[in-house]
This record gives structure tokens, C-alpha cells and sequence, in this order.
């Protein structure tokens, strides 16, 4: 048997597990072991975006030192991307715990275009002059 930890990454929009963040909602991203323990006090998270998303939150955490059988938790939160390239968007979460062991887990980013008709007011080019 093995004694290194085995890692998992969890993203979760409320209570409810998910595989891709939604633009604009916080999610949280536990961070544990096996058996629910987080990392050791001062191993390090990060948080980073590649294709269409933008993140809004904080891209390192430290892990602090305390005893707990509950996962680390860290807040994610994207948004549009200033500009859309037509690439995927990937929220990537890594974990380097002390010791040297990493786990890394992607998750999708919703990386659907806003609609410019379905806000309010809506601008000149969405209002059709023919309609009643």
C-alpha cells in the first residue's frame, strides 16, 4: 500500500456537484484526500483560465494550518472574456501540497456568447422596426 494521499478536486454551484462553472455565480472547490482531509498547512492552490473565460476571483491559496476533517474550500467565479476566441474555456485547479505531491483537475467554463438582444433596454440592432 501507498501512503501518499490520493487527491480530488470537487466543484460545486450550491450543494449540487458540477463539471463547469456558470458565468457571474461563486462556486466552491473542495479540496481533500480520500477520506475528506484537506492538504497540510501550507500547500498551495491555484486557480487558472485558458480559451473563452475570464476569472474573477483569486487565482493562489494557501492552505492554513489547522485540524479538520473537512475539505479545503476555495471560492471560483468566472465571467466573459474581454474578448471570444472561439476556444473552450478551462477553469484549471491545481493543488501543490507540501511534500511535492500535485493534483490537477479542469473543468469546463461556460464559454457561451452573451446575448446583446436579451437584455433591457435593448439596443437599436435588436429591435425589429416592423413589429407592433
Amino acid at each position: 500500500l501507498s501512503d501518499a494521499p490520493s487527491w480530488d478536486i470537487i466543484l460545486l454551484n450550491g450543494r449540487r456537484v458540477v463539471n463547469s462553472t456558470s458565468h457571474g455565480i461563486v462556486h466552491e472547490a473542495l479540496v481533500a484526500d480520500t477520506y475528506n482531509t484537506p492538504p497540510a498547512g501550507g500547500s498551495t492552490v491555484s486557480v487558472s483560465v485558458s480559451g473563452d473565460c475570464k476569472l474573477l476571483s483569486e487565482t493562489s491559496f494557501t492552505v492554513p494550518n489547522f485540524s479538520s476533517t473537512r475539505a479545503f474550500s476555495i471560492p471560483v467565479r468566472t465571467t466573459f472574456p474581454d474578448d471570444f476566441n472561439d476556444e473552450p474555456g478551462i477553469v484549471r485547479i491545481r493543488l501543490e501540497a507540501v511534500g511535492g505531491t500535485s493534483f490537477t483537475r479542469d473543468f469546463a467554463c461556460d464559454s457561451s456568447r452573451p446575448d446583446p438582444c436579451g437584455i433591457s433596454p435593448q439596443p437599436p440592432e435588436c429591435i425589429d422596426p416592423n413589429a407592433p
